[in-house]
């Protein structure tokens, strides 16, 4: 076996000590290079985290209410769902509030206090942006609001939107209509099974005996009666689908609504917590890069005496 390849403690012991070295003379120049560039590292910070808090107070939203509204995807494209969404987001963004509230159909002032809606899939991905198309997809619907009284009329509102295209209006009536007719066709059937099962017993007192293997086929076959019973079983089965293809035919099926929590989110704590991350970074390493550059001009200027 190759002792080089064998780590002692003591090796073990050697590493971790130098890595601990490391760590601390790259902290005590990180301290002595701030402590020399005090002055323009403190304006650098100060200067950021000011204009930064500005602008975070100006254009964001102080509080807001956030929840989502999960639902399946019947027989529209994913893609058009996202897109539709997308342009009730775009009419928010640009303060179109009453715009909204007659699309939506909803109070104008409620309308007013919607932030932002958006859309993602089961992956978490905008579906605006997905081709595919899966039957029963779960979306989710994510309303950004200043207002937590707004999510009970937006639910109805914004699922009265979806399945309300004139295209979806009327291709619903059209397969509701076709599925009435085909039910109508399937009562037919069943109909006319009852009358010959309901005939069986009246047949069976005027006959003496029944040939069960008649190959004259003069006689009643009972196997034909335990066929007429399986048909009937699938006719009403298939009966039994159609009616629930009827009860969902719109585009889209809600599984929850909103749940809008009691207290507000502050959006400003969490970005002015960041900027000052980010003002810390930026000092940090604007720093270390001015001694960086002094220490290779006091180089220079050594080696030229």
């Amino acid at each position: 076996m190759d002792n080089k390849n064998i780590v002692t403690p003591d090796s073990s012991r050697n590493f971790f000590q130098r890595f601990s070295m490391f760590v601390s003379a790259s902290i005590a120049g990180i301290v002595m290079a701030i402590k020399k560039n005090l002055r323009s590292a403190a304006i650098l910070f100060l200067g950021i985290t000011a204009a930064g808090t500005y602008f975070i107070c100006k254009d964001g939203d102080e509080i807001f209410y956030q929840t989502d509204m999960a639902c399946i995807s019947n027989s529209l494209n994913d893609k058009i769902i996202g897109e539709m969404v997308e342009k009730l987001n775009i009419l928010t963004a640009t303060k179109s509030y009453n715009e909204l509230a007659s699309t939506l159909n909803i109070d104008v002032k409620k309308a007013s206090s919607i932030i932002s809606l958006k859309t993602k899939n089961v992956f978490g991905k905008p579906i605006a942006n997905d081709t595919v198309h899966r039957s029963n997809t779960l979306l989710y619907f994510i309303v950004r609001a200043k207002n937590r009284n707004v999510f009970p009329d937006l639910q109805p509102a914004l699922l009265n939107y979806l399945n309300g295209t004139p295209y979806q209006v009327l291709r619903t009536q059209s397969e509701k209509n076709r599925i009435d007719n085909k039910a109508k066709f399937i009562n037919g059937d069943l109909a006319q099974i009852d009358s010959i099962l309901s005939s069986y017993p009246a047949f069976l007192k005027h006959i003496t005996s029944i040939s069960i293997s008649d190959s004259s086929g003069s006689f009643f076959d009972v196997s034909n009666i335990i066929s007429l019973l399986s048909y009937k079983d699938k006719t009403e089965d298939r009966l039994l689908y159609e009616a629930q293809t009827k009860n969902f035919m719109a585009a889209v099926e809600m599984v929850h609504g909103f749940l809008c929590p009691e207290q507000a989110e502050n959006e400003k704590g969490k970005s002015i917590l960041t900027l000052v991350g980010i003002a810390l970074c930026a000092t940090l390493i604007w720093s270390l890069t001015i001694n960086m550059i002094r220490n290779g001009v006091y180089t220079e200027i050594a080696k030229g005496d």
